[in-house]
């Protein structure tokens, strides 16, 4: 690509040209995008060609990508799961940032924030308003975002029965807490189940 001929081309067609690629110092590498013009005064036999450093635009480049991905990814198989769920929740545990996949159409009138950024003190304030008035105490006392924590952490999982109420009907349903395969990831996953049909055999 780098000739004599195509650049002046490149610069009697478009006026500038530009080339990217890897500079090797030892063994790092570096990525460069070269840019060619020609000097303001058009009859100049002169042409500028600059080099510049664009490692931190590619990484942030390639992090775009890789976080919209992840994004499709998850949504997609959230959305699959969705069908067993009432709803799930994709948390970040060093923010508390959240977001909400939810298929069931009960779930939705409860009024339950989809994305925010306190996910903890939220989901308290919702549990007083729509977990059974029998159930709530203990649920507060136990979904804390410490206990939670130590839980995953000794067993893997975290986990809750209780009962939703939508209006004056009451659902039973079991919330259960896991981290990302990776666990390194700082997200975890929360899923709430219908477990109604389930506990009107046991009654």
């Amino acid at each position: 690509a780098f000739t004599k001929e195509k650049v002046l081309s490149e610069l009697a067609r478009t006026g500038t040209f530009t080339l990217n690629y890897r500079l090797m110092s030892g063994d790092k590498v570096n990525y460069v995008a070269m840019k060619a013009t020609r000097m303001a005064n058009t009859n100049d036999k002169h042409i500028v060609i600059g080099l510049s450093n664009i490692n931190a635009q590619l990484q942030r480049e390639q992090d775009y990508e890789q976080a919209r991905r992840e994004s499709v990814t998850f949504s997609s198989i959230a959305q699959a799961l969705a069908a067993d769920y009432l709803s799930i929740y994709y948390v970040d545990i060093e923010t508390d940032h959240f977001i909400e996949y939810s298929s069931d159409k009960d779930y939705k009138t409860l009024g339950i924030e989809k994305e925010g950024e306190d996910f903890f003190t939220l989901s308290r304030k919702n549990i007083a308003r729509v977990v059974h008035p029998e159930d709530r105490d203990k649920i507060l006392s136990a979904f804390t975002k410490d206990n939670l924590i130590r839980e995953m952490a000794k067993s893997g999982t975290f986990t809750l029965n209780y009962r939703l109420m939508f209006g004056d009907k009451v659902n039973y349903v079991a919330m259960k807490a896991t981290r990302m395969a990776d666990q390194n990831d700082k997200h975890i996953v929360i899923g709430v189940k219908n477990i109604n049909a389930q506990m009107q055999r046991r009654l």
